[in-house]
């Protein structure tokens, strides 16, 4: 059985908590509910928010009935079932998250490829029954993998995979895009002030009422009940990939969902990558990549990207950070 962080403390938003109880003198309102697998928390600061959070919720109910690729009749579903044949007709939003996960695929040389499907379930990640993964199927899973052989159509509003077998698994940027979509939501129907947190991707709304800042608490990989640190930031997005997120044991070895597209087998080299960008898509996706690269060439890529910062955490408990992340981020609380 895959084991998985306490649903009660999603990751890197502990500290945001702070301030449902320091800020009372601005009304603030807060929804919850589960949503593509994990909980979502959307918190607004001001008065008449009601009907903003109601649709922010109505809009990831919409999204994840598209993305969800387990979810039968949902357009990620009609997509894995036509692979190999005809395109299929999507949504302009569809369209849009797929043509971006292959640009991110693209810049980090594969270390992100959402056709990673068939080797998802050979792990048994999407079914919760995590297993070690014959070597002869596995290698033969690998070769549908290759982001290469997505077709996109934005004018026909179509997506189609090139092989049959292949299979779409948008775990590494469908959290972030609906986090962003959401964060549109709020701002669009004039809240000044929020926090939108879908499983640890997590995107900021202005800033709390009384103070510059929010405080995002980051977790340590090897006890997520306690925090390694804090992120003071003042706008944007983080989101942390970790291998303490969804896994299996065997043997003593921890077996992870965080899968390298090239090699099929959990990534190694760092035990947790969080996040900071200016969207929640780029966050997500970029904590995923960076993990895979490792700390020596996702750092070198998150140096390279303009207003990306990363924290790496090493599997020996070492922290590795960019310069921007070293403004931000604190050992103890205020």
């Amino acid at each position: 059985m895959l084991s998985r962080p306490p649903r009660v403390l999603p990751t890197a938003v502990i500290l945001s908590l702070l301030f449902l109880s320091s800020c009372a003198s601005s009304p603030v309102q807060e929804r919850q509910m589960l949503v593509m697998d994990t909980i979502l928390r959307v918190v607004a600061y001001g008065r008449d928010v009601e009907a903003a959070l109601e649709a922010a919720l109505t809009e990831a109910r919409r999204l994840e009935a598209l993305w969800d690729r387990h979810r039968q009749g949902s357009e990620i579903w009609r997509v894995n079932r036509s692979a190999g044949s005809e395109p299929v007709s999507v949504s302009p939003e569809t369209v849009a998250l797929l043509q971006a996960a292959l640009q991110f695929a693209e810049l980090t040389g594969g270390a992100l490829d959402v056709t990673i499907g068939p080797v998802v379930d050979l792990w048994g990640f999407g079914s919760g029954e995590g297993r070690i993964p014959p070597g002869q199927l596995l290698r033969e899973a690998l070769h549908l993998v290759d982001y290469r052989k997505v077709r996109t159509d934005a004018e026909r509003g179509t997506v189609g995979l090139a092989e049959e077998g292949m299979s779409l698994d948008l775990g590494a940027v469908a959290k972030g895009a609906a986090v962003d979509a959401l964060w549109s939501v709020l701002k669009e129907a004039g809240v000044r002030s929020a926090l939108v947190d879908l499983g640890g991707n997590i995107r900021l709304l202005g800033s709390p009422p009384g103070r510059p800042e929010w405080l995002i608490g980051v977790q340590d990989p090897r006890d997520p009940s306690r925090l390694l640190g804090y992120l003071r930031l003042a706008g944007g997005a983080v989101a942390t990939s970790g291998d303490y997120q969804r896994y299996f044991m065997v043997g003593g070895r921890r077996y992870h969902h965080i899968l390298d597209p090239r090699t099929g087998w959990p990534a190694a080299e760092v035990a947790s990558v969080t996040v900071w960008a200016p969207t929640a898509l780029q966050a997500d996706a970029l904590s995923t990549a960076l993990f895979v690269l490792g700390p020596e060439r996702g750092y070198e890529m998150a140096c390279s990207l303009p207003g990306v910062e990363a924290l790496f955490v090493l599997p020996g408990g070492q922290v590795k950070l960019t310069p921007g992340m070293q403004s931000v981020f604190r050992v103890n609380p205020p």
